[in-house]
């Protein structure tokens, strides 16, 4: 804006030096086309000015606008009719009510409440639709400053409007977000409490099932060294015997522990490696019921083998592991099942893809009390398993059978499943694809031996002997000499491994079985001086033999 110029001192060629005669007393006196002039220029700086502030209203990147008394619209920017969705010149002399019917119930009383007290109300949140964006929920930050005259009479309200419907939106995300991170946090820390509750319930279901058979061998240990020591005339040899059959027996459940929670250890650690070698099914399946038949036979329990005219005799599988599997859910069949009768079932079906391989198949079938669908996957979790057992059930077991059954046929590329109906009973369903079938020159020769009936175990233990009877010649020195040494290094699981390889055909059953019994007594000693019984004639014949 252009104000009065100081015309300066006399004679300096101001404007207003020809304004009029100067009497030397009197001021300077304007003259009419000076007048005018500084009229004009103030005139044109007006219009500059407000030039300039239209096209800063127009352009403001927020709403604004200003409203009458009676609420209608006397001015608005580009910016806030985009958001109404209506042109601005359709905004002009119409109320709040008619241009966004929607908003008015919530922004008129507090427009009459600014006109009614003269104070502004400031970042007022809004939300609602427009019929720019119908059906979209939208909100803004709204304040309302009064426009006031000289006297202070409001004259109407000066509006100013900012979308935030993104940030609004990003805020609830972010709400969202951490309310979801919160229920996360909160049901991990409940799982990880829960998890340490199940491991403590674990650890001490556990340490009484060792503790137990340990007790027992102590227990029976302490009676037999009294009774050793008792005159000969007057020692009881059933009673010696029967302790020492306590003796092994709860050894051989101490042992199956200690095994079953260092094979868990191995697996999770990736340390458990498989050996896959020829594996005689047509052997293997019959001794595994034969091992368990004298349980099954004290529970008036019938064990059944159901084969398929399919499945191949010879296969490359990990036979310790598979033999593991099967003996688990057939000792847990049988320890649960009160009346009735267990099958174990075999099948195998060659892949389309590769004639050479076969989906090799077994089902452990009972006639037990079955499990309820909200039971069957806690059978699989040692910690789920504990935390429901309680402690010192001695039918409960350690919980480790199934969860270690289902990670070695993990490990073998396999799948386990369960069916099972409460009170009819439950079935345990393998399957092994992609089994290599051994040709007949890659495994011993069968040829000449007579494929029998398939074997069954009534419950009076009458189904034929567990083991094929056989000549009672020993093995060559070689595999004496090994044997021999298994013994020295008390190495058990080689020695069934040992067994299970010269039990036959053609093989020499009665001795492996005879070190087969000795090896499940743990009387290593006695397996030494066997070998080294059998290998005097191969000594005597060769002194400096393999046998020597």
């Amino acid at each position: 804006m252009t104000g009065w110029r100081d015309p300066g001192p006399a004679g300096d060629g101001g404007a207003y030096a020809e304004a009029g005669p100067r009497n030397g007393t009197d001021a300077d006196v304007p003259t009419p086309a000076a007048v005018e002039e500084r009229i004009r220029r103030t005139e044109a700086a007006a219009r500059q000015q407000g030039l300039e502030l239209e096209a800063v209203y127009s352009t403001a990147p927020i709403g604004l606008c200003v409203l009458d008394t009676e609420l209608r619209f006397r001015r608005i920017n580009e910016r806030l009719a985009e958001i109404n969705g209506l042109p601005a010149a359709a905004h002009f002399g119409r109320t709040v009510r008619e241009v966004v019917p929607a908003l008015a119930d919530m922004a008129e009383p507090l427009f009459r409440r600014v006109i009614a007290t003269g104070e502004p109300l400031l970042d007022i949140e809004v939300s609602g639709e427009t019929q720019a964006r119908p059906g979209a929920r939208r909100v803004w930050r709204e304040s309302y400053y009064p426009l006031k005259d000289p006297t202070g009479q409001v004259l109407g309200i000066n509006v100013m409007v900012e979308e935030i419907t993104g940030q609004k939106r990003l805020e609830e995300e972010i709400r969202a977000l951490n309310a979801d991170l919160e229920a996360r946090v909160s049901a991990r820390t409940a799982e990880v409490c829960a998890a340490n509750a199940v491991k403590s319930r674990f650890l001490a279901t556990f340490t009484h099932e060792l503790r137990t058979p340990l007790h027992a061998i102590l227990g029976f240990t302490q009676v037999l060294e009294r009774l050793l020591t008792t005159p000969a005339a007057e020692q009881d040899a059933q009673r010696r015997q029967d302790l020492l059959d306590a003796i092994t027996r709860n050894g051989r459940h101490l042992l199956a522990l200690v095994n079953d929670i260092l094979d868990l250890s191995r697996m999770e650690s990736g340390l458990l490696r498989l050996n896959a070698v020829p594996t005689h099914l047509a052997r293997l399946l019959p001794e595994c019921l034969a091992d368990l038949a004298p349980l099954a036979a004290e529970k008036g329990l019938a064990l059944h083998l159901d084969t398929t005219p399919q499945l191949p005799d010879w296969v490359a599988v990990d036979r310790v592991r598979l033999t593991q599997i099967l003996a688990n859910l057939l000792g847990n069949a049988i320890k649960y099942t009160r009346q009735g009768e267990i099958r174990l079932g075999a099948s195998g079906i060659v892949e389309a893809a590769d004639p050479e391989c076969l989906t090799l198949t077994f089902t452990v079938t009972d006639t037990g009390p079955g499990f309820a669908a909200a039971d069957r996957e806690a059978l699989f979790s040692p910690l789920a398993q504990a935390g429901k057992l309680p402690v010192g059930n001695a039918s409960s077991g350690s919980g480790l059978g199934l969860p270690l059954c289902r990670e070695l046929v993990r490990l073998m590329g396999g799948a386990i499943h369960l069916d099972s109906t409460p009170g009819r009973g439950s079935r345990f369903t393998l399957s092994f694809p992609g089994v290599p079938v051994v040709k007949p020159m890659e495994a011993p020769s069968t040829a000449g031996v007579e494929s029998g009936p398939t074997p069954s175990f009534t419950p009076d233990g009458h189904g034929g002997p567990s083991r094929p009877p056989g000549p009672p010649e020993a093995p060559p020195p070689a595999a004496l000499e090994e044997l021999r040494q298994l013994a020295l290094q008390r190495r058990t699981s080689r020695l069934v491994a040992w067994c299970r390889q010269w039990s036959g055909p053609h093989g020499y059953p009665a001795f492996a079985a005879s070190v087969h019994d000795r090896t499940l007594a743990f009387d290593y000693d006695q397996i030494v001086a066997l070998a080294e019984k059998a290998l005097q004639p191969a000594r005597a014949a060769h002194p400096d033999g393999p046998g020597a």
